[in-house]
């Protein structure tokens, strides 16, 4: 019966209602014991949506889901805040190493090719999804006689990672751009991880917001994504 079904949905959300709010009391217990800035940090992370999805993804090598063991240690490793067992003392840019610091070094590239993955991978998705025109790498309009933000980039030769149309309104274009931050890095601990979204959200639209809406007449889609 329908009423039946009603009130077994009911119970259930109850029953899932109650759980969560016992877990949220058991969290905010925990976290006022911890004193490690870093640890809490993870325990952040850790909770936020999807953060947890590689551990049950299933692993098909040819959609790039296997991890070799040393990787999965790794990913363990940099998901609690542990040290990551036998890696250089020094960074080759000179730094003390640290799974944090290679995570932020600028050396060598890897961060290009971190940025650049996550900016094929939006590409993917859009033409996936069948939006029309996407493209990567887009070369902006010059900015002619607009009065911008002065931390605008004005560069003549700016680009945007990811152009795509219908995203948000047909025959628009969409503008979107990748930004990737390290949320563990020492100057962020001890910021709320919501501010640092914001901040580096808000960074972007300074940069490519009004460009993109005034000159080349789209959207603009900051995406910001921590390591």
């Amino acid at each position: 019966p329908k009423q039946w079904y009603q009130r077994r949905v009911r119970g259930l959300y109850n029953i899932s209602k109650g759980n969560d709010d016992m877990h949220l009391e058991e969290l905010t217990n925990l976290k006022n014991e911890i004193s490690s800035p870093k640890l809490l940090r993870c325990m952040d992370l850790n909770r936020e949506s999807g953060a947890s999805g590689w551990l049950a993804a299933t692993p098909y090598p040819n959609l790039g889901f296997e991890l070799s063991q040393l990787e999965f240690i790794d990913a363990v490793c940099l998901r609690y805040g542990f040290e990551i067992k036998d890696m250089s003392s020094n960074c080759v840019c000179g730094a003390l190493n640290s799974g944090d610091h290679a995570l932020s070094c600028l050396t060598g590239g890897y961060s290009i090719m971190r940025h650049d993955g996550i900016r094929d991978l939006v590409a993917e998705i859009c033409v996936y999804a069948g939006l029309k025109g996407v493209d990567k790498e887009k070369l902006l309009l010059p900015c002619g006689n607009h009065d911008f933000h002065p931390a605008a980039n004005t560069a003549p030769d700016a680009r945007m990672d990811v152009v795509a149309s219908g995203l948000w309104r047909d025959m628009q274009s969409a503008y979107m751009d990748v930004r990737i931050f390290h949320a563990n890095a020492p100057s962020y601990l001890k910021r709320p991880l919501e501010s640092l979204y914001r901040a580096n959200e808000a960074s972007k639209r300074q940069q490519y917001g009004k460009r993109v809406r005034e000159v080349e007449g789209g959207t603009f889609t900051p995406l910001v994504m921590n390591t």
